[in-house]
């Protein structure tokens, strides 16, 4: 589906170019609007996938514009009628609507694509004489309301990713070769190993393995071309002790960062992830370059993007909060203790304690869905979410695969439209835990009465195949 909304973009576009050859003399809506997403039949993906070179609109004091597209500029002119935008140039015509920095652009051409497009830059008009400051701000759009309008919306498999991710990303599979724990019976206890996997139509085999880090077992495993990235674990006391990376053909091990560590994520040519005080730091692939990024105590810090990070923060409740990193901008999400945050569409989803009962819940706040106030300490509106909660008792950990949502211990996905209605156990009951999750493959942990791996189950999701893997020898 994917692949459909990126050709009916990109023809429509083609369509707009072959076409392409009042208002007043400054307006507070002109500026460069960029686009970020475009959306199709309730399927979200971003433009910079479809157009390497930009698409954007810039809109000219005096109804002119510049549309810009994949390196190419077109000229055109545009209108506002209260919030129903306008454009037209050479028989072609974009119409949606604009309003506080930002536009939406419906049915491109008859294609059924609607593109979303960001005015980074927009900032309010200057209230006329007399306005109040209150009145000012409720006619006005405000910066934090435009950065709240980049936020990123995930998809399927970019929730999946999140998943893997929160719960604990111990394994990896890519190209039909396992990355990650398994267990190693000639060593008598979990390794971090590379091993292929083979379908032979009726089982799932394991074929050569070698051993990628034989002093640590590896948490928040990341792949960047050859070379994985990863939390260091301490064996005997599973102690978080520095941050490793190695090719996957076991060459070329190193250690990045030596000392207490967590939440390692990968963006970019540098890795983030927060130090023995809980600070969010970061340094380039080799190691070099410490950064702090954050000077707080955070949980959970995941960079949904390059310009927006998701954490918990620690002495405010531990409640959620999202951090426009480019103008330093902080939105609370919530009030109450949160945990295990998973972003998928526009939904943000977490787990909570029963203050009663010390069960856990799931809970959802819908990052689109906000009431925008009028903060008198930040001098402009605010979004305020409101969060929505499960009344059933939950094991905790869970999965998001698009449309569906996985508990962790084996018990039915519901759609994630019912989420209120996943059930779940408590982990001290787990005998079977997913531990991976993509579009080929699940991963599950089978464990004796202990809470100790007795053996290793992988699915191939494209054949409905499940196999028990040895332990490796």
């Amino acid at each position: 589906m994917k692949r459909t909304l990126a050709l009916a973009l990109a023809l429509a576009m083609t369509l707009l170019l072959a076409a392409c050859g009042g208002s007043p003399a400054t307006d507070p809506n002109a500026g460069l609007y960029e686009a970020v997403s475009a959306e199709m039949m309730g399927i979200t993906i971003n433009v910079a996938d479809v157009f390497e070179n930009g698409f954007s609109l810039e809109l000219k004091p005096g109804g002119k514009a510049s549309f810009n597209y994949d390196g190419k500029s077109y000229r055109m002119k545009w209108t506002l009628d209260g919030t129903a935008f306008h454009a037209e140039g050479g028989g072609a015509e974009l119409d949606g609507t604009l309003a506080e920095g930002v536009m939406l652009l419906q049915n491109v051409q008859g294609s059924g694509v609607n593109i979303k497009l960001v005015c980074a830059d927009w900032t309010p008009p200057a209230p006329e004489a007399g306005e109040t400051k209150e009145g000012a701000a409720a006619s006005a759009d405000e910066p934090i309301l435009a950065a709240l309008a980049t936020l990123p919306v995930y998809d399927g498999s970019q929730a999946m990713d999140m998943s893997n991710w929160i719960n604990y990303g111990m394994c990896l599979i890519v190209d039909d070769v396992f990355y990650g724990r398994f267990i190693v019976k000639g060593e008598k206890s979990v390794q971090f190993v590379a091993m292929g996997l083979r379908n032979d139509g009726a089982a799932i085999r394991s074929t050569a393995w070698i051993m990628l880090d034989p002093d640590s077992f590896p948490e928040k495993i990341q792949r960047q071309g050859t070379t994985l990235f990863y939390i260091r674990c301490e064996r005997g006391t599973g102690r978080n002790i520095g941050v490793g990376r190695v090719n996957v053909d076991g060459s070329d091990r190193r250690v990045l960062y030596d000392g207490d560590c967590g939440y390692l994520n990968l963006l970019g040519d540098r890795l983030y992830f927060t130090n023995g005080d809980g600070r969010f730091v970061s340094t380039d692939l080799n190691g070099g370059d410490l950064r702090m990024e954050l000077d707080r105590e955070v949980y959970y810090s995941y960079l949904l993007d390059e310009n927006w990070l998701l954490f918990q923060d620690d002495a405010d409740n531990e409640s959620l909060h999202l951090l426009y990193r480019p103008g330093e901008i902080d939105l609370k999400l919530n009030d109450e203790p949160s945990y295990n945050p998973i972003l998928c569409g526009s939904r943000l989803f977490y787990t909570v304690k029963d203050a009663a009962t010390g069960a856990d819940k799931l809970a959802c706040i819908d990052l689109a869905a906000f009431e925008a106030v009028y903060d008198e300490e930040r001098g402009c509106k605010v979004p305020v979410f409101t969060a929505e909660h499960s009344e059933l008792s939950f094991g905790g950990e869970y999965f998001v695969e698009g449309a569906l949502m996985w508990p962790a211990n084996r018990f039915p996905p519901k759609a994630v439209e019912d989420w209120k209605s996943l059930e779940d156990d408590a982990y001290q009951n787990y005998r079977v835990v997913m531990r991976y999750l993509s579009g080929d493959y699940c991963v599950e942990e089978c464990l004796d009465e202990q809470l100790r791996i007795d053996e290793i189950v992988i699915s191939d999701r494209r054949a409905g195949i499940v196999s028990s893997i040895p332990w490796l020898r």
